[in-house]
């Protein structure tokens, strides 16, 4: 029993122990007192007890503690070559239980798997191109490495839930619509769409054969209807209609239904952009004509120039760069998408991507990481200086997990004969945020004002 001597009733309270108050007041009067809780999550039960004048009165309060904070993903990479070493760190403030760490080893340019799914996974919007980014590159990850049961059942669900949710938004004419609701159809997230519908049919899940062929005749209505109006106006930034028509081709002959008509058209055009070329290409090698192929892409650059984020195909040089990877890997030059993984790779990495970029740019890693087969992974490596067991194995990639701890350190060498892409990643909801702030592009202004709109101090 402790009486209250001080002015604002401010007690401190041990955590983790009962402890008992008892407030020694005379008069009618109200007592008011907080309660600050510790660095630590979970829940509380306060229990508050009035006694006087021979009446009790009791109350039982449930008191969540939450952490306010976003969580946010560490990394830590580096590429070492043979016979060298490397020191990865990241710095953890007082893990929790739904933290994770993982190192990543692999032998072609990082994706930032973890990162990059767990982004997409958590991505809160739901309007059918954002539906199918989140869902389309979980058909193929699983060339990076072995997921475990609990895994395996999430991305089905997630695969299959967006197939739903797609299927329910087609419209009559086969289209599909941006969002629940709309009375029209999106071009681009159609054959966006449309092309994840028809390969995770191929992969085995339950996509009605009904909505594929009202599909199919939408792309191909689309498809010879189309005309290069759009090519040559001011705003190709905005609906690059190229890429468009050379993309519905590209989804018709991967249903083994080419247009072949509509392809050789756009194929003798002399303004075709470089990502229509590189799209077409594709078209036709899954048409099974090869050397059309290779007469489009003759002498044309892999590079494709910056355009606005505004655009009709949600798109960005590096998702454009992914599906130039793929066409790559159709011609069986896998050479030519290693060496473009290095420039998606960066990009995977980045602070910032959007969710077609992660979606198309895992795609195209993922295809990329089937064709390189397999090579010993040969390393040696350290946690805080303790030395832990090398798993050396003949895969392309290797996830290791290691327990969360604050102020974490990798020693890394790689015993191989190649080089290694090496990555640790964290994911931790920090309880203080201590993000240095930053400005990347955007300048960020805040005031506060009274009903007059006169600025007044928050700190009064």
């Amino acid at each position: 029993n402790v009486p209250v001597q001080s002015a604002n009733g401010l007690l401190q309270l041990t955590d983790g122990n009962s402890k008992s108050v008892t407030f020694t007041e005379t008069g009618d009067k109200i007592i008011y007192f907080k309660l600050k809780a510790t660095k630590k999550t979970g829940a509380e039960k306060i229990t508050i007890k009035a006694s006087g004048g021979g009446e009790n009165s009791t109350e039982e309060i449930d008191v969540e503690i939450r952490n306010p904070n976003p969580a946010v993903v560490l990394t830590s990479e580096a590429l070492v070559s043979a016979g060298d070493t490397s020191r990865l760190s990241i710095n953890m403030d007082s893990p929790t239980v739904d933290d994770w760490v993982k190192m990543e080893v692999s032998r072609m340019p990082a994706a930032a798997l973890n990162k990059n799914v767990s982004y997409l996974l958590d991505y809160p919007y739901g309007c059918s191109e954002q539906i199918t980014s989140k869902a389309f590159p979980l058909l193929y990850i699983e060339t990076f490495k072995k997921f475990s049961e609990k895994e395996t059942e999430k991305m089905k669900f997630n695969i299959n839930e967006a197939i739903k949710i797609i299927t329910s938004r087609q419209l009559g004419d086969g289209g599909i619509a941006y969002w629940d609701g709309h009375s029209y159809p999106t071009e681009w997230v159609t054959t966006y769409a449309g092309h994840f519908l028809l390969e995770a049919k191929t992969k085995g899940y339950n996509v009605p054969e009904s909505v594929i062929s009202k599909w199919k005749q939408f792309q191909k209505k689309g498809a010879q209807r189309w005309n290069s109006g759009d090519l040559y106006n001011s705003y190709y930034s905005y609906s690059m209609s190229d890429l468009q028509q050379a993309y519905r081709l590209y989804t018709l002959a991967l249903a083994n239904e080419p247009e072949l008509g509509a392809m050789n058209r756009l194929k003798e055009m002399k303004d075709l952009s470089v990502q229509a070329r590189w799209r077409l290409a594709a078209a036709y090698v899954l048409a099974g004509k090869k050397d059309a192929a290779q007469q489009l892409i003759n002498n044309v650059p892999v590079a494709v120039d910056g355009y606005s984020v505004y655009n009709n195909t949600y798109g960005s040089p590096t998702r454009d760069l992914a599906m130039i990877m793929e066409t790559n890997l159709l011609l069986g030059n896998t050479g030519k998408a290693l060496s473009l993984a290095k420039d998606v790779s960066k990009t995977l990495s980045s602070s910032y991507i959007t969710t077609q970029t992660v979606a198309y740019s895992l795609i195209a890693m993922s295809k990329l990481a089937e064709k390189m087969g397999k090579g010993l992974l040969a390393y040696e490596w350290s946690i805080n200086g303790a030395v832990q067991k090398s798993p050396n194995s003949s895969v392309v990639f290797q996830e290791i997990d290691i327990k969360p701890q604050a102020n974490l350190s990798i020693d890394f060498a790689n015993k191989g004969e190649g080089e290694l892409y090496v990555r640790l990643i964290g994911r931790t909801q920090p309880l203080e945020d201590n993000t240095p702030p930053q400005s990347n592009g955007i300048n960020l202004y805040v005031k506060y004002v009274d009903e007059n709109n006169k600025e007044i101090d928050i700190t009064s």
